[in-house]
């Protein structure tokens, strides 16, 4: 099992929340579950997301496909 920390800045926990939610079955469908969302506390600016994997070139792949687009 892998995990993969992601970090976004200039957004709201609550936006960010809601996005992973609706994106939840296709994060699915490429083997990415999330484990936790948090404001970072140094900088209430900045929201971390925990996702885990059991194919870590897989999730990566398709979190490049998705960036790219």
């Amino acid at each position: 099992m892998s995990h993969i920390l992601a970090k976004l800045s200039g957004v709201k926990i609550d936006d960010v929340k809601k996005a992973l939610e609706a994106d939840e079955r296709k994060h699915a469908e490429h083997g990415l579950e999330l484990e936790h969302v948090w404001e970072n506390d140094d900088n209430h600016e900045e929201i971390q997301f925990l996702l885990k994997t059991d194919d870590l070139a897989g999730a990566r792949a398709f979190i490049t496909e998705v960036h790219a687009k």
